[in-house]
């Protein structure tokens, strides 16, 4: 499967800010702490985004993220 920006469009700026901070090299526990939320939202996020957008693990979703302009 290949990744299709019309397939994953963050809803919210939360979304998209998750995104950012995972293509910032940020942890888990880190982009929770961040959001004040907790590491398994954070988890699941990641998860669902990439069935979601058939990529494989968060590097691929960052990678096609910013390859599509949803996150430098």
């Amino acid at each position: 499967m290949t990744f299709d920006k019309g397939l994953f469009k963050p809803r919210t700026a939360k979304e998209t800010s998750i995104l950012q901070s995972l293509a910032d090299g940020l942890g888990t526990k880190e982009i929770a702490a961040m959001h004040g939320t907790s590491e398994q939202t954070i988890k699941n996020f990641v998860y669902r985004s990439c069935q979601k957008t058939g990529c494989d693990n968060r590097v691929h979703l960052v990678a096609q993220a910013i390859r599509r302009g949803i996150v430098r």
